[in-house]
């Protein structure tokens, strides 16, 4: 199936090779041929969507005819998914929890109301792991997502529904959370790029909070040109979020990353994380160092970092998630938020028994019980050493990119795994690739570096410095550029 990428679509979009209602209804085409196997979206309004880009292609029709064509946002009349724990006002926003069944927010988050904005359809929400707890978006309350590329395997989580969906060609590009991996993983795992921004961003207001010190909004797409055009329409400071910050990205970025180019490899020093490497699998392992060694012959010049204190990651991110999730899901109590259950109630106590028993799924519960106890009075010592721990690693990620422009290893330590029905266990080490850039609130994007055995793909992660977005881009599309069908 033809891939929709952004920057390719947009051009033809400009030049009126095709309107918008065409790609959108292709898109709609799709999901209704893919996605009752793929179990990729948990809603969809094809009419409101198709009167959307028949709005859009009104705008891109009296644009081109003043000559303004190309004044437009790049992101007009483009078809796009959103995670169904970012708010939007004419659709439910469930988290793919029972507890949020049939929830319509009053208002859009700041992500999709920049989306709107822009011009860009919005074709459907996407499933996710319940409250974005989880690595193989199969506990949703909902359905399992499979993954587009073997329908036996897991699409990774928790957006894997934005990673199927764009990795089937459902949508031009997707929205996703990342909070420990969660953009970065499923994009490994579903073959495309996923991209998590610097801690700030993109404003995270309308974002339904996991783990609130770590959470970011993240863009699932075809190539990097494609999410750092997303990245660009989404970017900047917002008053509503009190963590939010500006961008330093140039404005034409993304135009000058799809007329390609290798120059941002010459000259440019690359840390690879060789503790990471050496956990992977020997496919995943090899695949990436490969891809290190053919940077290498376009003049990057690399060298091995370690970051000791990795191992210990795993295990402070399940006490720190767990916590703030505890913290943040205490507003859906049966009363204020959420569901409520219409037995019998003795007190009010009993109310928020039998809500939360029946509104929450087995891996939310497990979450909210560890984290209530590691906040509990007395056990401190638990979030005091947790916290700790991050704050080692941000300060070896920080020393490590301080003799480095890039840092570059596995986005996972395998590839997508079989879907047997095993629950994600969120005190292991599966996800450790994904915390260096969560710990420390640096930009990362994952990107396709080759295939193992079963010609599953393989995910190489680059970050980089904080606000560094610009030149991870760069580094990084010009890599995709050379790994070319190698992908």
């Amino acid at each position: 199936m033809e891939k929709i990428t952004v920057t390719a679509a947009a051009k033809a979009l400009r030049t009126g090779k095709v309107s918008a209602a065409e790609l959108t209804r292709l898109c709609l085409e799709n999901i209704e041929k893919l996605d009752g196997e793929l179990g990729a979206f948990l809603h969809t309004d094809p009419d409101k969507a198709l009167e959307a880009a028949e709005s859009a292609d009104r705008l891109i029709c009296e644009a081109r005819k003043s000559g303004e064509e190309y004044s437009l946002p790049l992101l007009a009349g483009i078809p796009a998914a959103v995670k169904d724990n970012l708010c939007t006002c004419d659709a439910p926003t469930t988290c793919a929890s029972l507890m949020l069944k049939g929830y319509i927010p009053p208002y859009d988050a700041a992500a999709v109301e920049k989306l709107r904005d822009a011009g860009s359809i919005i074709v459907g929400k996407t499933n996710l792991d319940e409250f974005a707890m989880g690595d193989s978006t199969q506990n949703s309350a909902y359905k399992k997502t499979k993954n587009p590329l073997d329908p036996s395997r897991l699409p990774g989580g928790s957006s894997g529904g934005s990673a199927a969906a764009v990795a089937s060609c459902m949508c031009a590009f997707a929205l996703g959370t990342d909070t420990a991996g969660s953009v970065r993983e499923p994009a490994a795992a579903c073959g495309i790029v996923g991209f998590r921004p610097t801690y700030g961003g993109i404003s995270r207001y309308g974002m339904i909070s996991l783990a609130s010190s770590m959470d970011t909004v993240g863009v699932l797409s075809h190539s990097v040109a494609d999410c750092a055009a997303v990245y660009l329409s989404l970017a900047g400071r917002d008053g509503r979020d009190a963590t939010s910050r500006g961008s330093a990205v140039c404005s034409d970025l993304a135009e000058r990353l799809a007329e390609g180019g290798t120059d941002a490899l010459r000259g440019l020093r690359v840390g690879i994380i060789q503790d990471l490497c050496d956990m992977a699998s020997g496919k995943v392992k090899k695949a990436v160092l490969d891809a290190a060694g053919t940077m290498e012959k376009y003049g990057a010049a690399s060298v091995q970092v370690s970051v000791s204190d990795l191992k210990y990651a795993p295990a402070a991110y399940s006490v720190i998630c767990a916590g703030e999730a505890s913290s943040n899901l205490a507003r859906f109590d049966g009363i204020r938020f959420g569901h409520r259950s219409g037995g019998g109630f003795s007190d009010i106590s009993e109310v928020y028994e039998m809500s939360r028993g029946e509104g929450f799924g087995a891996e939310v519960k497990r979450r909210i019980l560890f984290g209530t106890y590691v906040l509990g009075e007395g056990r401190e010592k638990y979030w005091e050493a947790a916290a700790e721990v991050r704050r080692r690693i941000r300060r070896e990620i920080e020393n490590a990119l301080c003799g480095v422009d890039i840092l570059l290893y596995p986005s996972a330590l395998k590839t997508a795994g079989k879907a047997d029905g095993a629950v994600f266990d969120f005190t292991g080490a599966e996800g450790i690739c994904s915390l260096p850039a969560s710990f420390a609130g640096i930009p990362a994007i994952s990107l396709p570096c080759g295939k193992d055995g079963d010609g599953m793909p393989v995910g190489l992660q680059l970050a980089a410095r904080a606000d560094g977005e610009e030149l991870l881009f760069c580094a990084a599309s010009a890599l995709e550029e050379v790994l070319g069908s190698g992908r």
